[in-house]
């Protein structure tokens, strides 16, 4: 965008990027009023969401010939990059001379520049119980992560076919994956944009908690195992992810500091950062939840209660034959397709007997309520 301050709008403006260059770690461009990040002999640490805006702008610098799809899956490869999330997005994320760009290791510029152990811990300091980073907001506090794996499978989709040529350059390409893409594809009906938020959260903690419970015999409860994968910081960003791409198609283009320009950092921005506008101001989340599911206020509850038993289901699969081994899981036969068919029906069951025996506490619809809940804040 292209604008010029009057000499009393020059005069505030200067004296915010006075404001701004004071704190030590950014610089305006005095010219397209920019800010950006100062050259530091240290690598710079994510600390506050606009922090991570600029962080983002300083990827979409990098890589600018890609568009927001591509820059969304870059950016949540950063923490999830498994076999499971290259076929629940259609994004694969950016390339260079034909050769798969990886921002979060070293040589590349992005991860010399930034803290990326700080952003995403390695899987040891996950393991020990240190989470992905937490942000504050106006709207309160988010795992970033949460959010820009939503941003990804709504700007890129579930794959329309199995990816098999980006799967051979991720050496993810086997028997394994493609029974992955088959049973997501049939899971999610072919559209994963919940999966890769609320529903995904929501119906693995369900299944962990069934498994804990029905198959390991251990004392957990769904509580316990929502904390692991859908704590209310997770859940808030799961929310924001879902909807943030709605939000930012109802800001009017005189009311976002980036107009119309549909980047991954616009979106956010206008998420996070705008205050002023109107048709945020007094609309709750559901609004926007109900125009991302393309559902009315009455089915939300059934809505949501589907789709994180559709996630659930062969997450409880995966987790059960898991813990079994193959000794374990020779009674549900020898191919992995034989064995998964089988945990689902187990979980069917299993899902059965705890409805209608299990606590009230326990059940997937107490974390479904919460989510619901959630629903009814207001966007600040």
């Amino acid at each position: 965008m292209n604008y010029k301050p009057s000499q009393d709008e020059g005069g505030w403006i200067s004296l915010a990027a006075g404001v701004v260059n004071g704190i030590g770690k950014y610089t305006v461009n005095e010219t397209t009023y920019t800010v950006s990040f100062k050259s530091s002999k240290d690598r710079i640490k994510i600390d506050t969401i606009e922090d991570f805006i600029l962080f983002v702008e300083e990827v979409e610098r990098q890589y600018p010939t890609d568009g927001p799809g591509t820059i969304a899956t870059e950016i949540r490869q950063v923490w999830f990059s498994d076999g499971n999330w290259e076929v629940l997005s259609a994004g694969m994320g950016v390339e260079s001379g034909g050769v798969l760009v990886d921002i979060e290791t070293k040589p590349n510029p992005l991860a010399l520049k930034f803290d990326m152990g700080d952003l995403s811990p390695s899987k040891a300091e996950l393991a020990a119980g240190k989470k992905n980073k937490r942000l504050a907001t106006a709207m309160g506090t988010v795992d970033i992560s949460h959010v820009i794996a939503g941003l990804d499978t709504r700007l890129n989709g579930f794959p329309s076919a199995y990816p098999a040529a980006h799967l051979k350059k991720r050496n993810h390409d086997d028997d394994e994956a493609k029974l992955k893409y088959k049973t997501l594809k049939a899971a999610s009906g072919g559209n994963s944009r919940d999966f890769g938020t609320w529903s995904g959260d929501l119906g693995q903690a369900y299944a962990e908690f069934l498994v804990a419970h029905y198959v390991k015999n251990e004392k957990k409860t769904l509580v316990q195992a929502a904390r692991d994968s859908a704590d209310d910081e997770a859940l808030l960003a799961d929310i924001h992810g879902y909807i943030a791409t709605d939000v930012w198609s109802s800001v009017p283009a005189s009311e976002s500091p980036t107009g119309e320009e549909k980047k991954v950092s616009s979106i956010l921005r206008d998420m996070y950062l705008v205050s002023v506008d109107k048709s945020k101001k007094g609309a709750r989340y559901q609004t926007f939840f109900e125009q991302a599911a393309g559902k009315k206020a009455s089915e939300l509850q059934a809505f949501i209660t589907d789709r994180s038993l559709a996630f659930a289901r062969p997450w409880f699969a995966k987790k059960a034959a898991e813990h079994r081994g193959f000794w374990g899981n020779l009674g549900n036969g020898w191919s992995k397709q034989d064995i998964l068919d089988k945990t689902m029906v187990e979980f069917d069951t299993t899902h059965a007997k705890h409805v209608a025996t299990g606590s009230a506490a326990n059940q997937l619809d107490t974390l479904v309520k919460a989510l619901l809940k959630k629903l009814s804040d207001e966007l600040k």
